[in-house]
């Protein structure tokens, strides 16, 4: 586990899960600093954070082992930083820097030292062996995911939506097989000024993207693969009601689309490694952990809408 420095959480009531579901971690608001997303590695959770007085995004590494919990910094310095994401090896953390306009690649245990800078805005996703970027933003004339080779910083576009549906993007992940990217876009909703994201998958050896969810008045969101890289777990975020978030599921393949009920008031959320646990990002800005079980979520296709 990395540990940088600790904070205690104080004890609360998690109101949004049921009165008998344990929780194994929990982090109130961070200093004033509300938390708004979440994603894991091996290491532990990394927790994305909106200081909202100060229109700041910090963010967090938590060891759920200990509870403690530390804000992310280069040195005595805070960062201002969207998407962060661990590499698998635990060794580096990617980021969005607002105040640099550019995604930096630093290492956890050396922060001032070997980083990389990459001149683009984006979300990102680290591919399996930690070698390799897929970025996910906004290029000439639609959405495009770029993969960039970190020894090099070379970039190669293996998808770009020339869809003038396409409002623009959100969250990715890189399967743990390494074959498929998991993506967001948002599209033009059926409630009137609202937009919707929905969930696609590409496949990276043919290059086609499949889109898995079509769900009008409800948003997918953050996807989160299962160890098998068979499923994706994402938040269900209707469009009129954006504090009634749930979890939901659905195969690689487009079938099994399941909505769990249970958890409500979910922004975010997240599979572990080994898929027992799902942490989850409440709409008060407290994340929690509970198992996989507990909260619903079955990652073998034994429930939902299946053939």
């Amino acid at each position: 586990m990395w540990l940088l420095a600790a904070c205690q959480p104080t004890e609360i009531t998690p109101a949004f899960i049921p009165a008998e579901t344990e929780v194994i971690f929990h982090t109130d608001e961070l200093d004033r600093v509300g938390i708004v997303a979440v994603t894991w590695s091996s290491g532990g959770l990394i927790l994305s954070g909106w200081d909202l007085p100060a229109t700041t995004f910090p963010f967090y590494l938590a060891n759920p082992d200990s509870g403690e919990v530390t804000q992310f910094a280069m040195g005595s310095t805070s960062v201002n930083g969207r998407d962060p994401t661990v590499s698998p090896t635990d060794l580096r953390v990617a980021f969005f820097d607002f105040d640099a306009q550019a995604i930096r690649v630093v290492e956890l245990a050396n922060p001032g030292q070997n980083e990389i800078r990459i001149a683009i805005k984006g979300n990102i996703a680290w591919s399996p062996d930690g070698t390799h970027l897929a970025v996910v933003r906004k290029g000439p004339g639609g959405v495009v995911i770029e993969t960039i080779e970190l020894a090099t910083q070379s970039r190669k576009t293996i998808f770009q939506s020339l869809d003038s549906d396409v409002l623009g993007y959100g969250g990715i992940a890189w399967s743990p097989d390494g074959t498929k990217i998991a993506f967001e876009l948002s599209m033009p909703s059926s409630v009137a000024d609202k937009s919707q994201s929905d969930m696609f998958i590409l496949d990276l050896q043919t290059q086609h993207a499949l889109r898995v969810t079509n769900t009008p008045h409800i948003s997918e969101e953050q996807p989160s693969w299962a160890p098998t890289s068979e499923q994706l777990l994402f938040t269900a975020i209707p469009a009129d009601e954006q504090a009634s978030g749930q979890l939901g599921t659905v195969r690689a393949d487009g079938t099994c689309l399941t909505q769990i009920d249970g958890l409500t008031g979910v922004v975010s959320a997240a599979l572990s490694p080994d898929g027992t646990q799902v942490a989850v990002v409440a709409w008060s800005g407290v994340a929690y952990i509970i198992s996989a079980s507990a909260a619903g979520v079955h990652m073998d296709g034994a429930r939902g809408i299946c053939p």
